[in-house]
């Protein structure tokens, strides 16, 4: 066997190496990137809805309104 056939075939798998572990930490960055901003619009969601809530601390509408799921 010849050496620079060798050393063809080891430079050509670590490239093949280096490209893969480049490709899985851009796919990793992205799969955080993207739980952030979930986390981001869920904390915006529970804010607006806490936001909304009516308020019990009592007052002329407190016990007057009935939620109803169906």
């Amino acid at each position: 066997m010849d050496v620079s056939s060798i050393a063809g075939s080891f430079a050509q798998d670590l490239s093949q190496t280096t490209q893969q572990r480049t490709q899985e930490k851009a796919e990793l960055l992205v799969q955080k990137k993207a739980m952030d901003i979930q986390a981001d619009a869920a904390l915006a969601l529970m804010d607006a809805a806490a936001a909304s809530a009516p308020s019990s601390t009592g007052g002329d509408n407190v016990g007057k309104n009935i939620n109803v799921s169906v």
